[in-house]
């Protein structure tokens, strides 16, 4: 079979996660929360068919050459190895650390942030903030007269309407991908810096979204407009149905979550099971995964609803530019 059409499907929250939220029972099938209505989809979903897209990892090469997997193998090397280290986790018991290594941790931490900043709620921003930078310099260059002289049809136009509402840039999506990278290095050694705490749920399940990774504040710095990257940040991801992971700074002398060592598996009361299920909702995007059809959840979620949770960059000449849609998706193609 043909190692691009196997890797078509590309996705950016990797089934490797996907599947520890599912049915129990059941290998890729989970409940999913439309999180615009509030409501649960008819039936249940595939891990196999959730947050991808066809070739969503596609770029260009130094040859102009289309490189549809390249990004793509790099992504799934980095979940072949994290896959056991996950499952460790998953397998803890109450009182006990798991068997991680420095070394262990500082994948993990890479394969947490990429989470983040892997998905379109990272991605679209990063690309629109390319499209406002390009058309700036484009602007710029045209007042220093560094464009061929326009032709005289393009002239009038510009002459009658002005440049801001002529030139309009295009902006490949891949552009956006050395951001994902980097970004993911930068919040990975933040974390790394942090206390990691995992708890362990009881007969109540966590969910999971589009979107994985929570970011706060404590009440002490709550109106800090700061990033996930941020020293002070408090980090909330579920990693399993049963386990949660909280990271947080060393210094903070108070936190919602219960002041732990590092590295150790606690049992949790249905309360803050439910806090943590609140903050993965709230950062969401389009859709709450969850093992339960479960009243409590869809409820949460239908309060929760209006919040979300997105890399935040004021584009204010967005009719200047536009992002090319992915040219390899299959819905584009009929």
């Amino acid at each position: 079979m043909n190692l691009r059409k196997i890797k078509r499907n590309q996705h950016y929250i990797p089934q490797c996660y996907l599947k520890r939220f599912t049915i129990e029972g059941q290998k890729s099938l989970f409940w999913v929360i439309n999180k615009k209505t509030g409501q649960y989809l008819k039936t249940t979903s595939s891990i196999k068919k959730i947050c991808s897209e066809d070739y969503y990892y596609y770029q260009l090469d130094d040859k102009g050459n289309v490189d549809h997997i390249g990004i793509e193998d790099r992504l799934s090397e980095t979940e072949r190895s994290v896959n056991p280290l996950l499952q460790t986790i998953c397998d803890t018991t109450v009182g006990n650390r798991p068997d991680l290594s420095e070394e262990n941790q500082g994948e993990l931490a890479f394969f947490l942030a990429l989470l983040f900043t892997r998905g379109p709620s990272f991605r679209d921003p990063i690309n629109n903030l390319h499209g406002e930078l390009l058309t700036k310099l484009m602007l710029e260059m045209d007042k220093n007269n560094l464009f061929p002289k326009a032709p005289d049809i393009l002239q009038k136009m510009i002459e009658e309407k002005g440049k801001e509402n002529v030139i309009h840039a295009q902006i490949h999506p891949f552009v956006s991908l050395q951001a994902m990278i980097e970004g993911a290095k930068f919040l990975a050694l933040s974390m790394l810096k942090k206390k990691w705490i995992f708890y362990r749920a009881k007969d109540i399940v966590y969910v999971t979204s589009d979107n994985p990774i929570h970011f706060s504040f404590s009440s002490k710095y709550r109106n800090l407009c700061g990033c996930p990257g941020d020293p002070l940040s408090i980090l909330t991801i579920t990693l399993s149905k049963n386990v949660a992971l909280v990271i947080r700074p060393e210094s903070l002398e108070k936190c919602r979550f219960s002041d732990q060592l590092n590295l150790k598996m606690y049992s949790t009361s249905k309360s803050i099971v439910n806090q943590i299920n609140k903050a993965v909702i709230c950062s969401a995007d389009k859709f709450v995964f969850s093992s339960e059809k479960n009243e409590g959840i869809r409820s949460m979620v239908e309060k929760f609803r209006y919040k979300k949770q997105k890399v935040y960059i004021d584009t204010p000449n967005k009719k200047s530019y536009s992002v090319i849609k992915n040219p390899y998706s299959k819905s584009l193609k009929g």
